[in-house]
């Protein structure tokens, strides 16, 4: 009989303790989430950047602000004397701060409870790293290569030949043509912006030479 008695003491005391710690990590689950509710979890990071506890808008303004160093960035497609200038303000190169924010507020806030607890206990012991999108506008490049191309591209000219006193000669010298390569100049342009994040000390004046394809006549 004393046996059994300290067995269901030992019993309640252990049902005790558990649903005591129950409640107390439920607490705890609830004070982490009003704690961080419309805020970025802890560990989160952006481009090596803490973002922990930090809202939409001072995740969005933070880029916006980093944003200001490459405004003042000027594109300059050269080819000899003909050029073509895009300011940073229309070329509007930068990081995407609405797609950072975003990705960093969805991190802990799926409709999967079991991902969801397992991306915070991520973040809080090994943190998560999220690399921003950085974007330019691809409409205004390709309009001012359509523009600039008009300039530079030529039709090749054949010979033509005239027969006089039964001889032939030349009133027409053949001359070969040539066009903007824009598949090689927009690979290139799109190569020269990504790296600009990748830059310590961004250099106000970016300019690229045009590649040019020479057509032969016939």
């Amino acid at each position: 009989y004393d046996w059994y008695k300290w067995y269901q003491l030992l019993l309640l005391f252990s049902l005790t303790v558990l649903l005591g710690s129950l409640l107390l990590l439920t607490l705890n689950f609830w004070l982490f989430e009003q704690r961080f509710a419309n805020r970025v979890y802890p560990g989160v990071y952006i481009k090596n950047i803490d973002f922990s506890g930090k809202t939409y808008k001072q995740v969005q303004q933070f880029w916006l602000n980093h944003n200001h160093n490459f405004k003042n960035l000027t594109l300059t497609l050269v080819y000899e004397n003909t050029l073509a200038t895009i300011s940073g303000e229309l070329l509007d190169v930068g990081y995407d701060a609405s797609i950072s924010a975003t990705q960093a507020l969805t991190i802990g806030r799926s409709d999967n409870i079991l991902s969801d607890f397992f991306y915070k206990i991520e973040a809080l012991n090994n943190g998560i790293y999220i690399e921003p999108m950085f974007k330019w506008n691809k409409t205004v490049i390709e309009e001012t290569i359509d523009l600039i191309a008009k300039q530079i591209d030529k039709e090749a000219e054949n010979a033509l030949f005239e027969f006089q006193n039964n001889r032939v000669s030349v009133f027409q010298v053949a001359k070969s043509g040539r066009a903007v390569d824009k598949i090689s100049l927009i690979k290139q342009l799109e190569t020269q912006l990504t790296l600009l994040p990748k830059q310590n000390f961004i250099n106000n004046e970016l300019q690229i030479k045009i590649p040019v394809l020479f057509k032969k006549p016939l």
